[in-house]
């Protein structure tokens, strides 16, 4: 990651090594600083409303947060679910920690997804931002709030599974159409 003004403005680009492409992190018409990475998270100070704050995207979840106290913040830096910067809210540089929390994004996977009926079918959380809610829908009018549930499918046809996932920040849907295919005996 980096700061580049190519654009008349200071933004943040990364280097994906894993497509060789890069990507342009921040669109600030003003200036964009400090940037700091761990996993998915990419924090940096940036001052398009009137201050500076610190800023986070998750490059998993596609979301971005930032701080809104009306003092500046500067410096950030990363580390799991934890960021420290510096803040001028009382007069003086004091170092802050938050705790990151970003809505969680859906997805699980399923095996098997055919077969005979009766079919048992094992379901697999596979969703992002740490849920600690789930809500299955398995298309049969059963429903589930495992994280990890078994189903089994008595009946032949096609049927949509839905999930959805929710934490302190929002929640989530995720619908396959037709994903598990049960036959006759």
């Amino acid at each position: 990651m980096w700061v580049d003004d190519r654009n008349g403005n200071a933004d943040i680009y990364m280097y994906d090594l894993s497509t060789s492409k890069e990507k342009r992190i921040t669109t600030n018409p003003s200036a964009s600083y400090s940037p700091a990475i761990y996993g998915d998270r990419i924090a940096w100070m940036d001052d398009r409303n009137g201050n500076w704050d610190i800023y986070v995207y998750d490059l998993a979840t596609r979301q971005e947060s930032h701080t809104t106290d009306k003092s500046d913040q500067y410096y950030p830096d990363i580390y799991g679910d934890k960021i420290v910067w510096t803040d001028m809210r009382n007069g003086n540089a004091d170092t802050y920690m938050g705790t990151l929390s970003t809505s969680p994004v859906a997805a699980f996977s399923a095996s098997p997804t055919s077969g005979k009926a009766p079919l048992k079918v094992t379901f697999t959380d596979k969703s992002t931002g740490t849920p600690t809610s789930w809500k299955w829908s398995f298309g049969d009018k059963t429903y589930s709030t495992a994280k990890n549930p078994v189903h089994k499918y008595t009946a032949a046809g096609k049927y949509t599974v839905s999930l959805t996932v929710k934490n302190a920040a929002g929640s989530n849907t995720k619908t396959m159409s037709g994903y598990i295919k049960v036959s006759k005996k």
